[in-house]
């Protein structure tokens, strides 16, 4: 979907290679190849687990572009561009967390403080059950392995074991039968045209600057603005 984004991909070659290093140094027994293979895997490791953060490194301090639905990260990470023609349009993005404290939010009074356009976007999205699932899972095998290893099952220790696991088993079973989980995002969105990129860029993302404090101030919640190839995930593009 990006057209420059591979660090993201699943790992399997960082795996390969890392086992093979691992063998290589196990099979030579040499203090050289051994110290190689933990370098190497070490900065995979850590390639790996903060690639995104890496990722918008790369996008903002070099010419690699990511794109999509016709959009383009811009290096300010702030604002996604696309260009249509002879003008720039370009997108910022943010996230109410809370929100609880969108009933607090005059939209009205919002507008008529603000001198540019914006909009404010409800998207419900449908979780995965797994996640909620597998923390109760794990829960549950805790307790039962402290249940077989009392001597006595009819201990007050035992009878409290066994009814937290069949508190959990019917939480579990409440999850999987439910026909979904939704969770409601409230995202903000601010844009801008003009005939340079840059402009449109800086323009979009200092009214998101401008609208998330405003929101936050009549809110009392926390606004996250959105930042580099999250724009992407966020769905308003």
């Amino acid at each position: 979907m990006y057209t420059a984004n591979a660090i993201n991909k699943e790992p399997y070659a960082f795996y390969a290679s890392s086992a093979f290093a691992a063998m290589a140094a196990i099979v030579t027994f040499s203090p050289i190849i051994a110290a190689f293979s933990i370098i190497f895997i070490l900065s995979g490791a850590l390639i790996h687990s903060h690639g995104r953060i890496i990722n918008n490194l790369l996008v903002s301090r070099s010419a690699i572009i990511e794109v999509y639905n016709g959009y383009k990260l811009h290096p300010n990470l702030n604002s996604a561009v696309k260009c249509s023609g002879n003008l720039y349009s370009s997108v910022s993005v943010a996230e109410m967390p809370n929100t609880n404290a969108a009933a607090n939010m005059d939209l009205r009074k919002l507008a008529e403080n603000s001198s540019f356009p914006f909009e404010v976007a409800v998207r419900i999205e449908e979780m995965d059950k797994r996640k909620f699932i597998e923390p109760l899972e794990t829960r549950k095998k805790r307790k039962e392995i402290l249940l077989s290893r009392l001597a006595s099952k009819n201990s007050p220790k035992a009878l409290e074991l066994s009814r937290t696991i069949s508190i959990l088993d019917d939480e579990i079973s409440s999850i999987a039968s439910s026909p979904s989980i939704l969770h409601m995002k409230l995202l903000l969105r601010t844009f801008s045209v003009s005939e340079s990129e840059h402009s449109a860029a800086k323009e979009s993302s200092e009214n998101m600057k401008a609208l998330a404090s405003r929101v936050s101030s009549l809110t009392g919640s926390d606004i996250n603005i959105i930042k580099g190839e999250e724009i992407f995930n966020a769905g308003v593009l």
